[in-house]
Formats: structure tokens, C-alpha cells, sequence
């Protein structure tokens, strides 16, 4: 990689690495103005294919014209709620480019073109439409099923699940259950009981580990997902949120670790991991590893979640000399995130692509 393509990066991949990835989940003070929101409940529910609720911490999110908010999870029957009329603080973002916000619904109409999405690796992010909730006093949204990337789910669930006791899974549905109520206290000490009861228990390790990030505590999370690796090293959700950790951290190195391990794992089925990993070989300089890593995050992304790929395409392609396919990506990423993280200096890059044609 040449020093020109490194000033390009140094100019704008600090703002993809602001995309607010885990370490920035929670623990914000809301802004604004001081008056209660209105109350505007919404429900509804999460199964997988065959009916069944995840057994993974869920992240509910709002989208809203390109704007991403994280609001609840969903409890241990697959069952959620919040108040439209503000946003929730406490949710992580599973690395997903989630912005805590403080925004508050005024009126039903500025409910038109947003969305409640349902958000696990692995697993398509399906989204329902809120502008029934415009229209009408309707606020049932109704079921929304994850449906598996991959043809096996094998690493999306830990083999540990089969052997826990009804005693660590009853403190780990009630930890669930807690953090559906934004309880954070109270869902990581059941959390922490469940896995003190059987501690081979990835999946609990998992969620305690993302709890535990969404209140700031990354060195905690960290371990946490550490021993779920130790307790199932086929499980793939730990690497990822690990990854997402250390990228907030510029751990560059470890990323590439955890990514890749990820990726060996399941090449077919995490867009996120192929951010992350082309994140940091950048970072780190190695552009033709970067380059793959976004040509395999593009072919992954099929629901477009992470539209910061084509932003870090069309930075590789115009350190490479080819401005068109530069332009291109700069075009798609702005259209798709008008409002992203890195949209002020996507414009000012097509500024200068058009300046020096």
C-alpha cells in the first residue's frame, strides 16, 4: 500500500470507527428537551423458523430514514415493547453501527418511512413497517421471524445449551426477561448466577458479555465473552462481539484474530465480521486483505445492514486509482445512509472526484 492510499484512510476511517460499535452502547445522558415523552407503547414478537423463541439476546432496533436506534431486547419468550416516544439508552448494537439517541416521536406522521428491525448475526434482519402506528391507533406490530443466513445454524447456537440445568436456565430467562425491562442491574446478576451454576454455559457468558458492554464495562465483557469461547470454541457470536470490542479499542490485530476465526467458522453468514476484519486491515495497512474482506461483506450483506462496506470499497478503490468505481460506492453508501456516520466525507471525496475529473 502506498503512503497516498494511507493519508486516505487516515482522512476518513477514523469516522467508521466512531460508528458507534459496542463501547458506545449506553451510559449516554439524553439531550434535549426536559419534557416527559408521550406514551406510545408498541409490541411485538420474535420467533425463529420453527416457531420457537432465539435463545440469544435479541436487539430491537428503530429505523428512521437512515437513522439507526437502538431500543430494547426482547424477553425470554421472544416478546418485546418500548415507547415509541423516546428512545431507549441501555441496548447494545452487535457491532451494527447503532446510535443511542435522544430523539422523541412529537406526532404520529413523523412515524412515516420508519421501521422496528429485529437484529442477530446470523440471521436476516427482517423489519416492520410503522406506519400502521402513523395511521392508526394500532400499536400490535406483530411477529417477526429470523430467518437463518446459513442452511445450518450450527454456530449460531453453542452445543453447551443442550446440557444446562433447569436452575442456570431459569436465572438466565429471568436475566432475559429483566433486560426486556431495561433492569440492567438486575438482568446481569441473573445472568452471572446462571453461569456461576453451570459455567460451561456460552450462551448465558454471551449475554452477560453484551450486557455488560451495553453499561460501559468493557474489560468485564470482554472476559465474559472469553469464557464462552472456552466454553464452546465452534460458537460464533462471542468472536464477533469481541471483535466489535476491540475494534472501539483499535485492537486492530486482535480483530483480525477474532474475525477470521469467525469467518473460518461460517464464511457464508456474517456481514458484520467481514466489516470488521476490512476495519482493521486497514488499519493495519494491508489493503489487499482489506479489499477481500470487503468483496466477501458485499456479497454477505444481502439485507444491506452494513452500508459502510461500499463507503470502505470506494476508499480502497480510490487509493487504487479508480475513481469511477470510487464514485460509485461513495453514490450507493450516501443513498442508502444520507445521514451515516461517514456521509459528510463521502460528499466532500465525490466533491473531489468531480473536481478532478
Amino acid at each position: 500500500m502506498g503512503c497516498s492510499a494511507i493519508r486516505i484512510f487516515g482522512l476518513g476511517l477514523f469516522l467508521v470507527t466512531a460508528a458507534a460499535l459496542p463501547a458506545q452502547r449506553g451510559g449516554q445522558k439524553s439531550g434535549g428537551p426536559t419534557y416527559a415523552p408521550p406514551e406510545l407503547i408498541v409490541h411485538g414478537s420474535i420467533v425463529l423458523p420453527d416457531g420457537m423463541a432465539p435463545e440469544q439476546l435479541v436487539l430491537i432496533q428503530r429505523l428512521c430514514e437512515g437513522r439507526v436506534e437502538a431500543t430494547t431486547y426482547a424477553d425470554s419468550k421472544g416478546r418485546f415493547s418500548f415507547n415509541l416516544g423516546v428512545v431507549n439508552r441501555g441496548p447494545g448494537s452487535y457491532g451494527t453501527g447503532t446510535t443511542p439517541s435522544g430523539s422523541r416521536v412529537s406526532n404520529r406522521a413523523s412515524l412515516q418511512n420508519c421501521s422496528v428491525r429485529a437484529t442477530l448475526p446470523g440471521y436476516h434482519a427482517q423489519t416492520l413497517s410503522l406506519d400502521q402506528v402513523a395511521k392508526s391507533e394500532k400499536t400490535a406490530l406483530g411477529e417477526i421471524v429470523l430467518q437463518p443466513v446459513a442452511k445450518t445454524t450450527t454456530v449460531l447456537v453453542s452445543l453447551t445449551d443442550n446440557d444446562v440445568p433447569k436452575n442456570a436456565r431459569k436465572e438466565y430467562e429471568s436475566g432475559l426477561d429483566d433486560a426486556a425491562k431495561s433492569k440492567w442491574k438486575d438482568a446481569i446478576a441473573a445472568m452471572k448466577k446462571g453461569t456461576s451454576e453451570y459455567p460451561k454455559f456460552a450462551t448465558a457468558w454471551l449475554s452477560l458479555g453484551i450486557l455488560q458492554s451495553s453499561q460501559n464495562d468493557a474489560a468485564a465483557a470482554l472476559r465474559s465473552f472469553a469464557q464462552a469461547i472456552a466454553a464452546d470454541d465452534k460458537f460464533a457470536l462471542p468472536y464477533i462481539e469481541s471483535a466489535a470490542l476491540e475494534s472501539a479499542a483499535s485492537q486492530w490485530s486482535t480483530v483480525v484474530e477474532h474475525t477470521a476465526k469467525a469467518i473460518s467458522l461460517d464464511p457464508d453468514s456474517f456481514a458484520v465480521v467481514y466489516y470488521l476484519n476490512a476495519m482493521a486491515n486497514v488499519r493495519l495497512g494491508e489493503a489487499d486483505a482489506a479489499r477481500k474482506s470487503v468483496t466477501e461483506g458485499l456479497r454477505v450483506d444481502q439485507d444491506h445492514a452494513y452500508p459502510d462496506l461500499e463507503y470502505i470499497d470506494g476508499m480502497l478503490r480510490m487509493s487504487n486509482n479508480d475513481p469511477e468505481g470510487a464514485r460509485t460506492q461513495f453514490q450507493s453508501y450516501l443513498a442508502r445512509t444520507p445521514d451515516g456516520p461517514n456521509a459528510d466525507n463521502a460528499r466532500q471525496l465525490l466533491t473531489k472526484l468531480q473536481t478532478a475529473k
